[in-house]
């Protein structure tokens, strides 16, 4: 009998579903654009924040995999789980899902690719660093040639390993990735700013913590020293700025935030954002970037320590335990998984 797809092993997916770029096809412009009217009358409007083409089909001047891959970012309130119910009625299937990403694709048949095939990315609102990526290989075709270059050997090498495909270009996305957020700075709403990418900041940023957290400037120096110099593990730090580049939010990532169990770890600590900028979902923002982040560094769980507990809860974290702090009085601490 044959199997459905969702019986398949990744490797019998791969064998039926092989990387193949062709060059770029004038009609998958008017693919996107069908399918986004599509989604805008499935999904509820008050829910999405944007639907963008991403993805090297959405780059005319480079070769590409014949899939449309389409960004959908939703509001940190909405429901997932209906989501996921309506795309599934439109004919997408779900991939892959964590609590921070939902995967679906349109167009994968037992019978091999169909004619038009989508890649659509379910986010929350800010998780967009494609389209920063996007705009700058449109606007500087030499580095877009040679991330084609890169894709064209890649395909050779791993036609059939999807996972190894993708791993052999990350270092060039994350690398144009950041130089596109520095040259494009806020173009999507505010950007969350690690500070291991952004030493010039670092002044600024410990001189601002300080004055919030009423803690000595020279502290958070060393903390954000030891962040660029090491650039993985921690301490990590992010900032947000505005469009006058001053500071408006931020957050650190410590091993301890004062407190006795030294086996929590690490902490997620000093997030704050300026009164005029709150109920923007900026907090909620960082919370999550730090999540994705310290993912991508290799930790599984983050805690921290608070007293704001309806806030973190609405944010995934979950109540863990009670601590002692270092000055004698207990707190609660929460705990969020990375993945």
């Amino acid at each position: 009998m044959e199997k459905e797809l969702s019986e398949l092993t990744l490797e019998e997916l791969w064998q039926m579903f092989p990387i193949a770029l062709t060059e770029h096809r004038p009609c998958w412009k008017s693919w996107y654009e069908e399918e986004k009217a599509c989604l805008e009358a499935a999904l509820p409007e008050e829910k999405i924040v944007r639907i963008e083409h991403i993805g090297s089909t959405a780059i005319e001047t480079i070769w590409a995999k014949p899939t449309i891959d389409v960004l959908v970012e939703t509001d940190p309130s909405c429901d997932w789980e209906a989501m996921e119910r309506r795309l599934t009625a439109n004919g997408y299937i779900c991939m892959a899902k964590d609590r921070r990403r939902i995967s679906f694709n349109k167009g994968y048949t037992k019978a091999g690719f169909a004619e038009k095939v989508f890649h659509l990315h379910l986010r929350r609102a800010g998780d967009h660093d494609e389209l920063y990526f996007r705009d700058y290989l449109k606007e500087h075709t030499d580095i877009a040639k040679m991330y084609e270059a890169r894709k064209l050997e890649l395909w050779e090498q791993f036609e059939y390993d999807r996972d190894g495909y993708t791993e052999g270009k990350a270092d060039l996305v994350e690398t144009y990735t950041n130089m596109a957020k520095r040259q494009y700075k806020n173009r999507y709403g505010f950007e969350i700013e690690p500070i291991r990418d952004y030493a010039q900041a670092l002044e600024k940023a410990s001189c601002w913590f300080s004055r919030k957290w009423d803690v000595p400037e020279e502290a958070y120096r060393e903390s954000m020293e030891a962040c660029i110099s090491q650039q993985t593990g921690i301490p990590q730090w992010y900032i947000v700025e505005n469009e006058e580049q001053e500071i408006i939010a931020g957050a650190g990532v410590i091993d301890n935030d004062f407190h006795q169990r030294k086996d929590l770890a690490p902490n997620l600590c000093a997030l704050y954002v300026e009164e005029d900028y709150r109920n923007q979902g900026i907090a909620s923002r960082i919370l999550d970037f730090a999540r994705r982040d310290l993912s991508r560094l290799g930790f599984s769980k983050l805690y921290l320590i608070t007293d704001h507990t309806e806030f973190y809860e609405k944010c995934g974290w979950d109540f863990f335990t009670m601590v002692c702090c270092d000055g004698g009085e207990e707190s609660r601490m929460y705990m969020a998984e990375t993945r």
